[in-house]
């Protein structure tokens, strides 16, 4: 069985940490459903005053382990991934950041799968960052099933003030972009810094070796600062088509016709 790609929406906000940004996302989710948060934060300052930010966060959602990082520096940013498997979902998910009560903005792109393993994480999260450029690579993974569905994400980060104006997401080449993402200001006047959320997918072939590609994002001017960040999705197990209690039947039929 293959992962599904089913729906990705976002969220946005010019919002204090322990507000956050609230998530109304209009799908038709089914228990059993794999939903994938990828947070993301634009930040003057990451860790001045004790606002270092630790971490994001969502009841009932769980962090992917080793995806949070943070850079300071420049355009200071932050992200997170988080995932749960869907249980009687209300019409909203609430994401906060966690020891942060900075007004800031904040992006959350939510996607919705199926077909996913009982442990859908199929390796660690590869993750890379850097500065002056609009157009990072998605790392490359290894993977250690055949079939995973491959998530990428790219974090960019503009200057204070910098115009998001003309400015678009493009997925790397080979990959779907996922929903509709766009450049994000809550106030282009001040500090907190204006980012571009994306999250785009592919399926992947046999297990192993990965490769990522480029970034397509448009109209930047390459100044900008990124997080990007690659995951796997392992595919639920294909059904072998041996019965049990057919197998059983047939030992038993066996040991009946040699007297046993």
């Amino acid at each position: 069985m293959a992962v599904s790609h089913l729906a990705t929406v976002y969220g946005t906000g010019l919002v204090l940490g322990n507000d956050g940004v609230v998530v109304t996302h209009g799908l038709t989710i089914t228990n059993g459903d794999l939903l994938v948060a990828f947070c993301g934060a634009g930040t003057a300052n990451v860790g001045a005053g004790g606002e270092t930010i630790t971490g994001f966060a969502a009841s009932g959602w769980t962090a992917v382990p080793s995806s949070f990082d943070a850079q300071a520096g420049g355009n200071d940013r932050a992200m997170e991934w988080l995932y749960k498997v869907a249980s009687g979902e209300g019409p909203t998910w609430t994401f906060t950041r966690t020891n942060d009560t900075v007004s800031r903005n904040q992006v959350v792109g939510v996607m919705q799968l199926s077909g996913q393993h009982a442990t859908p994480l199929d390796t660690t999260i590869a993750i890379s960052q850097g500065t002056n450029s609009a157009t990072p690579n998605a790392p490359d993974i290894t993977t250690t099933t055949d079939a995973c569905l491959l998530i990428t994400g790219s974090l960019i980060s503009y200057g204070d003030t910098e115009s998001q104006s003309g400015d678009s997401a493009g997925a790397p080449s080979g990959w779907t972009l996922a929903g509709s993402p766009s450049p994000f200001d809550g106030n282009s006047t001040t500090t907190p810094r204006g980012i571009l959320l994306a999250m785009a997918y592919k399926t992947a072939g046999a297990a192993g070796v990965q490769s990522g590609a480029a970034w397509t994002h448009s109209g930047l001017d390459g100044t900008q600062e990124y997080e990007v960040a690659t995951l796997a999705i392992r595919a639920a197990a294909t059904a072998s088509g041996f019965d049990g209690s057919r197998s059983m039947r047939g030992l038993r039929n066996l040991r009946s016709l040699n007297g046993l």
